[in-house]
């Protein structure tokens, strides 16, 4: 007869997973929040469709879009960086200042 075994809680936390409804989601909303992470020098991730954003220990953030290769630079070194993004309700275009592709554990970026 089998036991069941108990599942051991892991003793790190896990992120917590945020969803949200079609009114509450803004490319602007999320660039800005994953801009205050960076210049709080906490790495995180977010998602959102194919785009995804992140920042870094070191104060940087980014955001891609994994389907194109494209990429924009948020933050350096806790710096908010310039950038153009317009959303309506509807709608949102980017302007993209950079390609990317991930080579191994290297995130190397070609900035227009």
């Amino acid at each position: 007869m089998a036991k069941d075994k108990k599942r051991k809680k892991s003793k790190t936390p896990r992120p917590k997973k945020k969803k949200l409804n079609r009114e509450k989601i803004s490319v602007l909303g999320e660039t800005n929040y994953i801009i205050s992470r960076a210049q709080h020098y906490d790495s995180r991730v977010v998602s959102l469709g194919s785009l995804i954003f992140f920042s870094t220990e070191t104060g940087d953030s980014w955001m891609l879009d994994y389907n194109e290769g494209l990429a924009l630079c948020l933050a350096r070194d806790g710096e908010k960086q310039p950038f153009r993004i317009v959303e309506t309700p509807d709608k949102f275009a980017i302007e993209w200042n950079a390609t990317y592709q991930i080579e191994g554990e290297i995130f190397p970026s070609n900035i227009k």
